[in-house]
């Protein structure tokens, strides 16, 4: 595992599209961020100017900001995750891998935790625009890093459906098309609610954007975790499987 991690994090390293995807990510977080800011400050100049109450700038700035995150992950993710066995069978070198002494579950695990720690560099991109307002406002950090632990939920889900879908498939812009539509679907899946109200419940327990909810305001509900954790158990089981019977088939 340590070898397929530590191969794979040269990869992202040196990849020009992790960097203009990072670069892409600060950009757009900035614009979103400073958009939120404005529309703040017209807010609060006028209820200041009627005497109303002020505005919350966590419910204003902070929880729209990660929202606009998480969306933005929809589309960065899978074009990281794609590469993940579609780019070795495209480049035909799984076959070097079937040959290695490595197991499927190495192969898995040193994959998504390179992933993993380049998503924490993300991270701190995703926190460094709202961190800057604790020089001139007073923010609840209670909320801020738990917002920042849903969209690193969110995140890994993300890359453990990527992966799922990069097992599947052996062109990887196609696993990064199905995973993006994927992601999104299921980020959202509550809100367009294609079946109508009879099956408002499975829509509402399926979608990844509603068990953030209460993490975006500062609650840690037990059951939108587990969901997370389940979610991710799952697919990166189904991951494990497939790449476990595709090695086995090439011995």
């Amino acid at each position: 595992m340590r070898s397929v991690f530590k191969l794979e994090s040269d990869k992202l390293k040196k990849s020009l599209t992790f960097w203009g995807l990072a670069g892409t990510l600060l950009f757009l977080l900035s614009t979103i961020f400073y958009r939120l800011l404005l529309d703040y400050l017209v807010i609060n100049n006028t209820a200041f100017t009627d005497q109303n109450q002020m505005p919350n700038v966590a419910l204003t700035v902070i929880q729209p900001y990660f929202s606009w995150s998480a969306l933005l992950f929809v589309f960065i993710i899978p074009l990281i995750t794609m590469n993940t066995l579609s780019g070795e069978k495209r480049d035909n070198t799984f076959h070097l891998i079937a040959s290695a002494p490595i197991s499927a579950l190495d192969y898995l695990g040193g994959k998504f935790l390179a992933y993993s720690k380049y998503l924490l560099a993300f991270l701190l991109l995703v926190l460094l625009p709202p961190v800057t307002l604790a020089f001139n406002a007073d923010i609840d950090f209670g909320i801020l890093f738990s917002s920042l632990i849903a969209i690193a939920l969110l995140d890994f889900s993300f890359i453990s459906l990527g992966i799922f879908w990069s097992s599947l498939f052996t062109a990887p812009y196609v696993a990064a098309g199905i995973t993006c539509l994927s992601a999104f679907g299921l980020l959202m899946i509550d809100w367009i609610n294609p079946f109508g109200s009879r099956l408002t419940e499975l829509t509402q327990s399926l979608s990844l954007l509603r068990h953030a909810y209460g993490l975006f305001q500062g609650q840690l509900i037990l059951q939108d975790l587990g969901f997370y954790f389940i979610f991710i158990f799952v697919l990166l089981t189904l991951s494990w499987r497939i790449i476990d019977h595709k090695l086995i088939s090439l011995h």
